[in-house]
């Protein structure tokens, strides 16, 4: 449980010089699936960029961004927001500059008012498809699946920090995800299944970095909604090892000093909504009731978010 006492907001240190990715104004707007298609420029640079990464086998390769999440990823803990939110950030300068189109923001899947997936990437060769998808994947309503399969959700209106974004991680803490993390983020990993499914392989699937994406904005919104006072030791923990534009590691990263999405360039065009999955008249046949897939995203889903108090 976070102790109320160390909830003093964000320290000095968290606004000590960091690397030189971030910026105080947003150049990049991420839009909804909804708002694109095919043709878009973001979606046509995502689809080039996820080519050109495919064929590249240096620290720019999509290989790379595997291994790192498969090694590195922060799960079922209060790391898990800010670890994705660089590796997505990252990703996004990548794609920016082997594509040539400087302002690429990665599109977000809102399953709430898009609960089915677009179709260009669910259409065989089109650049964003991927085959190993569970059955039934490209056409389902994950907004009725999802409800069908846990009643349990993220609410940004009342969810105190510690519930929110998960508790530290320590040996006389045991795993303990955010709301967010267990109650959406992991539900979309399962019923999209296939490479999705498993932390080591999740990020291959085009969609892994659409789904996190609005996980992100959750977050984002959750952010500006609340201005909650973060605990002294969330924002000066550090995070490292990710891969730049010019394929080197840009250093050490503090977490005080990327919440909020503006000091690393992006922006979105719509806020969160105040409920991560509502509720949907789903029969229940429309989803799955117990977890499939990777025994890691399984124990990520299970655990007992944060008590709040």
């Amino acid at each position: 449980m976070i102790d109320r006492r160390l909830l003093l907001g964000a320290t000095a240190a968290s606004l000590a010089a960091g690397p030189a990715l971030a910026q105080t104004t947003p150049a990049r707007l991420r839009r909804g699936v909804s708002s694109l298609s095919a043709t878009s420029d973001d979606v046509v640079a995502f689809g080039e960029g996820v080519r050109l990464m495919k064929r590249r086998r240096d620290a720019l390769s999509w290989e790379r961004q595997r291994q790192l999440h498969a090694t590195q990823a922060r799960h079922g803990d209060s790391l898990f927001l800010p670890w994705h939110r660089l590796q997505l950030s990252h990703l996004e300068r990548i794609i920016a500059r082997l594509t040539g189109h400087t302002r690429f923001a990665l599109p977000y899947w809102d399953y709430q008012t898009t609960p089915r997936l677009p179709s260009w990437t669910t259409q065989p060769g089109a650049p964003l498809y991927e085959p190993q998808r569970s059955a039934g994947a490209n056409t389902r309503d994950y907004n009725q699946a999802r409800w069908a399969a846990d009643a349990r959700r993220a609410d940004r209106r009342t969810d105190t920090p510690d519930r929110f974004l998960g508790l530290p991680l320590s040996a006389s803490q045991p795993r303990q995800a955010g709301t967010v993390e267990s109650f959406g983020h992991n539900w979309i990993h399962t019923l999209v299944g296939g490479l999705m499914g498993r932390i080591e392989t999740a990020t291959l699937d085009p969609v892994f970095w659409m789904h996190h994406a609005n996980v992100d904005r959750f977050w984002d919104a959750w952010h500006r909604d609340r201005r909650p006072a973060y605990p002294t030791w969330y924002t000066s923990r550090t995070l490292g090892g990710f891969i730049g534009e010019r394929g080197t590691v840009t250093g050490t990263w503090t977490v005080g000093r990327i919440l909020d999405t503006r000091a690393l360039g992006y922006g979105y065009d719509t806020v969160g909504p105040p409920v991560l999955f509502v509720m949907s008249a789903a029969p229940p046949t429309a989803g799955v009731r117990r977890l499939a897939g990777s025994e890691v995203f399984r124990l990520a889903a299970e655990v007992r978010p944060g008590a709040s108090g």
